[in-house]
C-alpha cells in the first residue's frame, strides 16, 4: 500500500498558540481537520476477529496525534498499535476501521451546556487503513515526536511491549455539527482546509501494514 506524506522540514513550522475556537459550523472540511488536530484520543471501530464476536463491530480508545502540540495542523493521524491488543489483531486481518472525534473530548460542549449527544456538538467519523510507518523515515520521525508530544507515555510502549507507529489512509469523512444530517467531505477538501496556514503536501512512500 502506498501513502502520502513529504520530507521537506519547514512545514513543521510552529505557531505561537492552538485554535481553541472551532470553525463555523458550515466549514465542514475546516471543523474536521479542527477537531483532528484538537483530539488527543479517538474512539476506534473494527470488524472483530475474536473467536467468540467474529464478525461483530469491536471499539477501542486509540491515542493520536496529527503534529506536535503547538505546531501545525497536518489533518494525518497518528497512532501506535500492539499485537497484544485486539484492536491490531483485527487489522492485521481486515485493514478496515473508523474513528470518532468528539467536540465533547475537551468538554467544550458540556462547558457551554450542550449535550454531546446533540448535533450541534460536533462530531465526525473517518474512515480508511491503517498503514504501518517505517522506521527510519521522516514520515516515522515527525509522527514519533507527535504522539510523544501529546503522550509522553508513549516513549515507553515501543520499548516494553513493542508498539509499533502507523497512520490512516483516509478513504471517507463523514462531519455532523448541525442539525439536518451529516455532510461528507472529500480528502482534496479536507487536506486544502486551512485551519492554521499549512496544506499538507503529499509525497508517495511504499509499506505495509
Amino acid at each position: 500500500m502506498k501513502v502520502y506524506n513529504d520530507d521537506s522540514a519547514e512545514d513543521n513550522e510552529v505557531i505561537s498558540k492552538e485554535k481553541n475556537d472551532p470553525p463555523p459550523h458550515t466549514d465542514y472540511a475546516k471543523m474536521a481537520r479542527w477537531l483532528v488536530h484538537n483530539s488527543e484520543w479517538m474512539s476506534m471501530g473494527t470488524i472483530s476477529t475474536l473467536p467468540s464476536i467474529t464478525g461483530f463491530p469491536m471499539v477501542n480508545v486509540i491515542a493520536m496525534a496529527d503534529s506536535e502540540k503547538g505546531a501545525k495542523s497536518t489533518g494525518v493521524i497518528y497512532f501506535y498499535l500492539v499485537m497484544l491488543d485486539f484492536t491490531a489483531q483485527d487489522l492485521s486481518k481486515k485493514n478496515q476501521l473508523t474513528a470518532l472525534f468528539s467536540m465533547d473530548q475537551s468538554l467544550y460542549c458540556t462547558k457551554k451546556n450542550i449535550d454531546p449527544m446533540e448535533p450541534t456538538c460536533a462530531r465526525i467519523m473517518i474512515s480508511g487503513e491503517a498503514l504501518r510507518v517505517e522506521k527510519g523515515t521522516s514520515d516515522y520521525d515527525f509522527g514519533a515526536k507527535a504522539m510523544a508530544s501529546h503522550h509522553p507515555a508513549s516513549a515507553h510502549w515501543i520499548d516494553a511491549h513493542d508498539f509499533f507507529l502507523c497512520k490512516m489512509n483516509i478513504s471517507q469523512i463523514v462531519v455532523l455539527d448541525w442539525y439536518g444530517g451529516p455532510h461528507y467531505v472529500s480528502l482534496d477538501d479536507y487536506f486544502k482546509a486551512n485551519i492554521d496556514g499549512l496544506q499538507h503536501p503529499k509525497a508517495k512512500i511504499q509499506f505495509e501494514f
